[in-house]
Protein backbone atom coordinates (compact mmCIF):
# COMPACT_ATOMS: atom_id res chain seq x y z
CA UNK A 1 0.00 0.00 0.00
CA UNK A 2 1.33 3.42 -0.98
CA UNK A 3 1.94 6.01 1.72
CA UNK A 4 0.04 9.26 1.27
CA UNK A 5 0.74 12.36 3.32
CA UNK A 6 -0.24 16.00 3.06
CA UNK A 7 1.91 19.06 3.66
CA UNK A 8 0.49 22.55 4.17
CA UNK A 9 1.85 25.98 5.11
CA UNK A 10 -1.54 27.46 6.08
CA UNK A 11 -4.74 26.25 7.69
CA UNK A 12 -6.57 26.96 4.42
CA UNK A 13 -4.22 24.62 2.57
CA UNK A 14 -4.69 22.01 5.28
CA UNK A 15 -8.48 22.28 4.90
CA UNK A 16 -8.19 21.88 1.12
CA UNK A 17 -6.15 18.69 1.56
CA UNK A 18 -8.68 17.36 4.09
CA UNK A 19 -11.38 18.19 1.56
CA UNK A 20 -9.79 15.70 -0.81
CA UNK A 21 -10.28 12.93 1.73
CA UNK A 22 -6.94 12.74 3.53
CA UNK A 23 -7.43 12.36 7.29
CA UNK A 24 -6.08 15.18 9.46
CA UNK A 25 -3.61 12.82 11.15
CA UNK A 26 -1.81 12.40 7.81
CA UNK A 27 -1.44 16.14 7.14
CA UNK A 28 1.53 18.14 8.41
CA UNK A 29 0.90 21.85 8.95
CA UNK A 30 4.22 23.65 9.02
CA UNK A 31 4.72 25.37 12.37
CA UNK A 32 1.98 23.54 14.25
CA UNK A 33 3.78 22.11 17.24
CA UNK A 34 6.88 20.38 15.94
CA UNK A 35 5.45 19.77 12.46
CA UNK A 36 7.89 20.58 9.68
CA UNK A 37 8.58 19.51 6.12
CA UNK A 38 11.44 17.30 7.37
CA UNK A 39 9.19 15.61 9.94
CA UNK A 40 6.60 14.97 7.26
CA UNK A 41 9.19 13.35 4.99
CA UNK A 42 10.50 11.21 7.84
CA UNK A 43 7.11 9.50 8.13
CA UNK A 44 7.65 7.86 4.75
CA UNK A 45 10.50 5.88 6.38
CA UNK A 46 12.39 5.53 3.10
CA UNK A 47 9.35 4.06 1.35
CA UNK A 48 7.85 5.50 -1.84
CA UNK A 49 4.60 7.36 -1.68
CA UNK A 50 2.68 10.50 -2.57
CA UNK A 51 2.75 13.95 -0.99
CA UNK A 52 -0.34 16.10 -1.47
CA UNK A 53 -0.08 19.87 -1.45
CA UNK A 54 -2.88 22.39 -1.92
CA UNK A 55 -0.74 25.12 -3.37
CA UNK A 56 1.92 25.19 -6.02
CA UNK A 57 5.50 24.15 -5.19
CA UNK A 58 6.07 27.43 -3.36
CA UNK A 59 4.82 25.43 -0.38
CA UNK A 60 8.44 24.21 -0.23
CA UNK A 61 10.05 27.65 -0.22
CA UNK A 62 10.00 31.17 -1.57
CA UNK A 63 13.05 30.91 -3.84
CA UNK A 64 13.86 28.77 -6.85
CA UNK A 65 16.80 27.03 -5.12
CA UNK A 66 14.62 26.15 -2.10
CA UNK A 67 11.94 24.63 -4.31
CA UNK A 68 14.50 22.79 -6.44
CA UNK A 69 16.22 21.34 -3.36
CA UNK A 70 12.91 20.12 -1.92
CA UNK A 71 11.91 18.52 -5.23
CA UNK A 72 15.31 16.84 -5.50
CA UNK A 73 14.87 15.34 -2.02
CA UNK A 74 11.37 14.13 -2.88
CA UNK A 75 12.44 12.62 -6.19
CA UNK A 76 15.39 10.79 -4.61
CA UNK A 77 13.05 9.47 -1.92
CA UNK A 78 10.60 8.27 -4.62
CA UNK A 79 7.85 10.53 -3.27
CA UNK A 80 5.57 11.91 -5.96
CA UNK A 81 4.02 15.34 -5.46
CA UNK A 82 0.40 16.01 -6.32
CA UNK A 83 -0.72 19.65 -6.39
CA UNK A 84 -4.45 19.55 -5.67
CA UNK A 85 -4.98 23.19 -6.61
CA UNK A 86 -3.45 22.69 -10.08
CA UNK A 87 -4.45 19.16 -11.11
CA UNK A 88 -3.52 19.65 -14.76
CA UNK A 89 0.14 20.05 -13.72
CA UNK A 90 0.94 16.36 -13.97
CA UNK A 91 4.70 16.49 -14.49
CA UNK A 92 7.51 17.86 -12.35
CA UNK A 93 8.48 20.27 -15.13
CA UNK A 94 4.95 21.73 -15.24
CA UNK A 95 4.89 22.16 -11.46
CA UNK A 96 8.36 23.75 -11.42
CA UNK A 97 7.48 26.09 -14.29
CA UNK A 98 4.41 27.32 -12.40
CA UNK A 99 6.35 27.88 -9.16
CA UNK A 100 9.27 29.56 -10.93
CA UNK A 101 6.98 31.95 -12.76
CA UNK A 102 5.20 32.90 -9.55
CA UNK A 103 8.47 33.28 -7.63
CA UNK A 104 9.75 35.57 -10.37
CA UNK A 105 6.71 37.77 -9.87
CA UNK A 106 4.55 36.63 -12.75
CA UNK A 107 0.95 37.70 -12.39
CA UNK A 108 -0.36 34.22 -12.99
CA UNK A 109 0.87 30.70 -12.99
CA UNK A 110 1.13 28.64 -16.11
CA UNK A 111 -2.27 27.40 -17.21
CA UNK A 112 -3.13 24.36 -19.26
CA UNK A 113 -3.44 26.74 -22.24
CA UNK A 114 0.26 27.64 -21.86
CA UNK A 115 1.40 24.02 -22.15
CA UNK A 116 2.78 22.70 -25.42
CA UNK A 117 1.11 19.47 -26.39
CA UNK A 118 2.88 16.82 -28.40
Amino acid sequence: MSIIRGYARTKEQEAAIRGHGLPAKHIWLDGRGAETFDRCLSTFRERPGRLLIAHDLRAFGSTRPMVAKAMERLEKARIAVMDLSNPYDTTISQMLARANRLIAGGEKGITSDDMVTA
